[in-house]
């Protein structure tokens, strides 16, 4: 065991010179760093944005006569007995009702259809979670929002000027350590 630690050592140290010894040669290591910079920040232009999930979870409803709750994981995996808490639009500081999912992370429940507004939604298991919020029209309808994943006009313009200058960040680069 004593051998394999002293080799790993050994190892480091190795690529650490050889790491320092590359810099040392490279023309800019600044533009590499750069390079390094702004192709990070490309790939996190193609991230989805949703700003309503937390710690990987997807949380959906339908609207019947009651409303239909089915909360998941990333993986799709039912976050089976989730805590669940309903709050009313008319009073969101006190929980309407308490309750927990079912082994298939699902849950129904009725709301009073004579309070309008938006009905939040707290579902909970071990750290994962998320707000989600039923919006009631004052004529007692529930209100399906419209979901649009697409990436903006802005990060579309973004992602392509982030790949326009890697492209030409990498060719500058090259062409350079040609010439030397």
């Amino acid at each position: 065991m004593r051998r394999l630690v002293i080799s790993e050592q050994l190892y480091c140290q190795q690529k650490l010179k050889y790491l320092d010894s590359f810099l040392q040669r490279s023309p800019k290591p600044a533009l590499l760093v750069s390079l390094m910079m702004l192709t990070v920040l490309s790939f996190m232009a193609f991230a989805p944005v949703d700003l309503g999930q937390a710690h990987g979870t997807s949380i959906t409803y339908q609207p019947t006569q009651a409303i239909k709750i089915e909360a998941l994981y990333d993986t799709g995996e039912p976050m089976s007995e989730a805590q669940i808490i309903v709050y009313a639009p008319d009073d969101p500081a006190k929980p309407w009702l308490q309750a927990q999912s079912d082994k298939n992370g699902q849950f129904l429940f009725i709301p009073d259809y004579t309070i309008s507004g938006d009905w939040a939604v707290s579902i909970r298991t071990a750290g994962h979670g998320e707000m989600l919020h039923v919006p009631i029209s004052a004529e007692g309808q529930v209100i399906v929002p419209v979901v649009n994943n697409a990436p903006s006009t802005l990060q579309t313009i973004l992602m392509g000027a982030a790949g326009l200058w890697g492209f030409v960040g990498t060719a500058l680069y090259f062409s350079n350590r040609k010439k030397s």
